[in-house]
């Protein structure tokens, strides 16, 4: 495992599998392109586009179709990232066949859960020419890490093609527990629900006789339940529609260079080139990793110097139809705060803002239920005073920890869309990379001293869930703390500072059916609890009800501290956390020993607060913890 606290770690609050963003082979929205034509550079020169998560292609091939044709005199280089080592496969086989004179396969990989025997052998031949780096002169791999994976994942498929009847069996499971939010649906749609298949029309589906590996984990779960029939604008027939896509990337092959890479994008520093890119699209990364993390991570690879540069963020997990109502989801406390920040510390602002259309108006129509934002950078600088910053991050300090979903919610996942819940998106790592890049990056005045006022004022502390959240800030700063001079000037402070790395233990594996998916997939943190008092009545109030959330607003810093710096891997049982060594938890519990001064050990989901195995005693977690 690696060993540098701040490179191991996302921004993102953690899921129990994340597999909510691992699973997006098909996307569910409308294709479009990044750019338009008139939207280029009026000089020659290289144009960069990042997709930092680039789902399946329609998207990228959607932009070339608009730009290549209007221009010779532009080079374009596609950064095409996404979390999925599946989706980053999926498109490199997709194209290799779509530019050798076999478009059609490259459909039947895209949309279609079983093969006929010759398009899988053409699958297998385009494995193959991954595998021994036989790539055209325009694909590249972005990073030597992403490489492996991919190769990795071809050697995989090559070897341990999946069963058919297993496939089969394993997509019925996957349907079955999926959730489809519309009542009303076509025939075709229908049918790809049951059969898998949506380009059978003119061939018989009983030759699928092999199952589409792009489409299935390493497990064997079956990864694509929503289907291809969102993909294209009221276009039924894949075949044609892909087409002029396909042959757009044919006619652009000297015009472009696509780079691949496979990254969490949203964990600093995962773009570490030093090329900036003119626009950035963040599809609707922020409907699961948060807003304000995805700005932080995009706004520094903005170039600014293009006026016309910007970031462009998708909002699809809610009933929200306007720019405001978006950012009331993400900053609940007071949204126009939120515009004061990025003003200030990212130096951007909502450019364009695409808003969603009326609930009558999307009902009757095909229309999507999506604002689209565009960021661009502003002259319209705010200065924050430093009082108005520091109350900035103790909210966002709050924010991390949601009011738990109701039972109402619960029961039906278009309540919790419709009751617009705060889904857990940020961590204590928000807040300090807010501060990092304000400082580091742009001279932040109002950041001095930041990080000493939240550990040390009684008025922030008394904020409800701050207090409980210190030990987490704590172990954030000391692992981040060479870029926080001014938020932490008092070098008394900063050398009782504790030094953190991460440790291994092993939990019961926890069985999978016990465990909710999709939306309400448990969203992690653990709670270190001091005595058994406390855990009785943390024990006995889990779970739905706003009684819990009221023990652990009212607790004290020293009975209940909530980390959010872990790894869990279900299958395994395997868990990363950062922690001090030696246990010792720095200045503001008087460099207490963490054993000391904790005695149980619980992991959590904070969707619902409740316990996800028993509790463990801090003392032989420790002891059994592996450096």
């Amino acid at each position: 495992m690696e060993n540098d606290i701040r490179k191991s770690s996302s921004l993102a609050r953690r899921k129990l599998n994340d597999e909510v963003l691992s699973s997006f082979l098909i996307g569910n929205t409308r294709a479009r392109p990044l750019v338009m034509s008139d939207w280029l550079p009026l000089k020659k020169t290289i144009v960069p586009l990042l997709w930092m998560a680039v789902g399946d292609i329609r998207n990228v091939l959607k932009t070339v179709a608009q730009v290549i044709p209007a221009t010779t005199s532009h080079f374009f280089v596609l950064r095409l990232n996404d979390f999925s080592v599946n989706v980053i496969v999926r498109n490199m086989v997709m194209l290799l066949l779509a530019t050798s004179d076999q478009e059609e396969a490259a459909v039947r990989v895209w949309c279609d859960a079983f093969l006929s025997e010759t398009t899988s052998q053409a699958v297998r031949r385009a494995l193959r020419l991954i595998l021994h780096d036989n790539l055209p002169t325009w694909i590249q791999f972005a990073d030597i890490h992403s490489k492996k994976l991919v190769h990795k994942k071809c050697t995989e498929w090559l070897r341990d093609w999946p069963d058919i009847d297993t496939a089969r069996t394993r997509r019925k499971i996957a349907m079955d527990m999926a959730f489809f939010p519309d009542d009303q649906i076509s025939k075709e749609e229908t049918r790809w629900r049951e059969t898998g298949i949506a380009t059978s029309h003119n061939n018989n589906p009983l030759d699928r006789v092999r199952a589409n590996p792009t489409m299935f984990a390493s497990d064997g779960r079956f990864l694509e339940t929503n289907g291809p029939y969102r993909a294209f604008d009221c276009e039924k027939n894949f075949f044609f529609a892909w087409q002029p896509l396909f042959a757009s990337l044919r006619n652009s092959l000297n015009h472009i260079l696509i780079k691949l890479s496979i990254l969490d994008c949203v964990q600093p520093d995962t773009f570490l080139e030093k090329e900036m890119y003119l626009a950035i699209d963040a599809s609707n990364v922020a409907d699961y990793c948060g807003l304000m993390n995805v700005l932080l991570i995009a706004s520094p690879l903005l170039n600014r110097r293009y006026r016309n540069a910007f970031i462009h963020t998708e909002h699809a997990l809610s009933l929200a139809s306007t720019l405001c109502h978006v950012l009331t989801l993400e900053f609940p406390f007071d949204y126009s705060g939120f515009f004061r920040v990025v003003r200030s510390c990212l130096r951007i602002e909502p450019k364009r803002v695409f808003e969603a259309p009326t609930e009558d108006v999307a009902s009757n129509t095909m229309i999507e239920r999506v604002v689209r934002i565009e960021w661009g950078g502003t002259t319209n600088l705010y200065r924050l005073s430093r009082s108005e910053f520091q109350l900035m991050c103790a909210q966002l300090l709050e924010r991390q920890m949601p009011l738990p979903l109701n039972i109402d919610m619960l029961s039906d996942p278009r309540r919790a869309i419709e009751l617009s819940f705060a889904w857990p998106k940020s961590t204590v790592a928000t807040v300090v990379e807010l501060i990092l890049l304000a400082t580091k990056s742009f001279g932040q005045p109002a950041t001095f001293g930041c990080l000493d006022a939240i550990f040390a004022e009684p008025q922030l502390l008394r904020t409800r869930l701050v207090r409980n959240a210190t030990l987490a800030l704590t172990i954030e700063a000391a692992a981040r703390k060479g870029g926080l001079a001014l938020a932490l000037p008092k070098i008394r402070f900063k050398r009782q500072l504790p030094v953190v790395r991460w440790f291994t233990c092993y939990l019961p594996s926890k069985e999978k059916s016990t465990l909710r998916a999709g939306l309400f997939e448990p969203s992690l943190a653990v709670a270190l609890i001091s005595n058994a008092k406390v855990l009785s009545l943390f024990l006995h109030h889990q779970g739905l009800n706003t009684a819990f959330t009221e023990i652990v607003s009212r607790a004290k810093a020293t009975q209940i501290q909530l980390l959010d710096r872990l790894r869990y891997d279900p299958r395994s049982g395997r868990l990363d956390i950062a922690l001090p060594i030696n246990g010792e938890m720095g200045p503001l519990f008087n460099s207490t020993s963490l054993s000391d001064a904790f005695e149980f050990f619980v992991l959590l989901d904070v969707l619902t607060y409740t316990v996800l195995f028993e509790p463990l005693t801090v003392t032989s977690l420790y002891n059994s913890f592996e450096q």
